[in-house]
């Protein structure tokens, strides 16, 4: 990232998002991750425009690139729990407030 600069590592996190959501995914993507990029997204517009409000233009983009990926190791988890449903070893279900309490209570531990 330090190579590709802030805007432009920003613009292979928003592709690699968008690539994401046309390929071939299983329910629990389907169902998760369009509200993870929103909230992200969302994060990365906010962070970028308060470093701008508070004068620190030079690190808007910085703030932006941060914003998109705080919580990454969100996705992680996602794809980790897709993956034990893809490998059939488990018998277990993963219901919604498993996965709510797996993406809450992982996310940071994950994500350091």
């Amino acid at each position: 990232m330090t190579r590709l600069g802030s805007g432009k590592a920003a613009q292979v996190v928003e592709q690699a998002c968008l690539e994401g959501d046309s390929g071939p995914q299983g329910l629990l993507v389907l169902r998760y991750l369009p509200n993870l990029w929103r909230h992200a997204l969302g994060c990365a517009l906010g962070a970028r425009w308060l470093a701008i409000c508070c004068g620190y233009q030079g690190l808007s983009e910085q703030a932006y690139l941060d914003g998109l990926l705080h919580d990454i190791a969100k996705h992680l988890l996602i794809a980790a729990l897709k993956e034990i449903i893809r490998c059939g070893e488990f018998s277990i279900k993963l219901s919604d407030s498993l996965v709510v309490e797996v993406l809450a209570t992982m996310h940071i531990e994950q994500g350091v």
